[in-house]
């Protein structure tokens, strides 16, 4: 009777041993919401989408929130530049940087950026849009409206999983903030730049 108990006993912590290392070797939950890191925010500016010159200026905070303070460059450029690009990375590893650009057009119905001018020297136009035909705002034209003058442009992008309009302009209200940025801004006349 005594060996019977001792074998039930064994059984009994094999099982239980079993079911702990099966618990244990389960991988993690996947977060499929989990926010992107993105440490650069690189905007490109030409006088038009073909032109092969370009000017670009960085947002740049390779150590993250809490850390040292963002890099910023300002932005200068004359009223003759009418498109600009948005390129995002993720620079946390010099080793592997990522291209987060690409992940925002893959999901452009959850993303879209806005951009907001500290006054209205500049008419900035969406140039794309997602698979409904609501702006994603990696590309940009723009049109002065005839002042030359300084100020500042702050870029947010959105992430909206299910939740971004299907119609219309977007609203950035909506979901969470994955960046929000701001840039000094210089425009001035091509004309007087240009003269003798």
């Amino acid at each position: 009777m005594k060996k019977q108990w001792i074998y039930l006993l064994v059984a009994l912590m094999a099982a239980v041993s079993s079911c702990k290392k099966d618990k244990d070797d389960a991988p993690a939950p996947q977060n499929p919401n989990e926010e992107e890191l993105f440490t650069t925010v690189k905007l490109v500016f030409k006088k038009s989408p073909s032109a092969t010159d370009s000017l670009v200026f960085s947002w740049r905070d390779t150590d993250g929130d809490g850390g040292n303070a963002p890099t910023i460059q300002t932005i200068n450029i004359t009223d003759d530049y009418t498109y600009m690009a948005l390129i995002a990375l993720d620079e946390s590893n010099p080793a592997n940087v990522e291209d987060m650009t690409e992940e925002i057009k893959e999901e452009a119905d959850e993303h879209q950026l806005f951009y907001t001018l500290s006054s209205s020297f500049m008419n900035l136009t969406y140039a794309d849009s997602d698979d409904n035909g609501v702006p994603i705002g990696l590309k940009m034209t723009m049109g002065n409206v005839g002042t030359v003058t300084n100020g500042s442009l702050q870029v947010v992008l959105k992430h909206q999983p299910g939740v971004k309009p299907t119609t219309g302009f977007g609203n950035a209200a909506l979901g969470s903030t994955d960046f929000d940025v701001t840039f000094p801004i210089n425009i001035t006349s091509a004309s007087i730049v240009a003269a003798p």
